[in-house]
């Protein structure tokens, strides 16, 4: 069974040039001996979630931005690949 932490980052969308809050998932390796390392797995952007929801379940913040023409774009990308969970930063060797 695996788990996961998740990992807000603030950013400045480089297409609507708004403040949005990603998501990016981080996976614990099963087989670690330290259970403070993890592993990026994925990241979500808001705009694009909420894009694919229903509309009555929708943000009507984020409702005014109707498309992306960069998606995926390097925001989505730029989390660091590996971290500790203590101090949310690339482990110390």
């Amino acid at each position: 069974m695996g788990y996961y932490t998740i990992l807000h980052k603030t950013i400045k969308c480089p297409f609507w040039q708004c403040e949005l809050t990603l998501q990016g998932k981080y996976r614990f390796p099963e087989n670690d001996e330290h259970g403070y390392i993890a592993r990026f797995s994925s990241a979500k952007c808001p705009i694009i979630e909420n894009l694919d929801l229903p509309e009555r379940k929708r943000n009507k913040d984020l409702s005014v931005y109707m498309f992306c023409k960069m998606y995926p774009c390097e925001a989505l990308r730029d989390f660091k690949p590996v971290i500790d969970v203590r101090t949310n930063k690339p482990p110390i060797e």
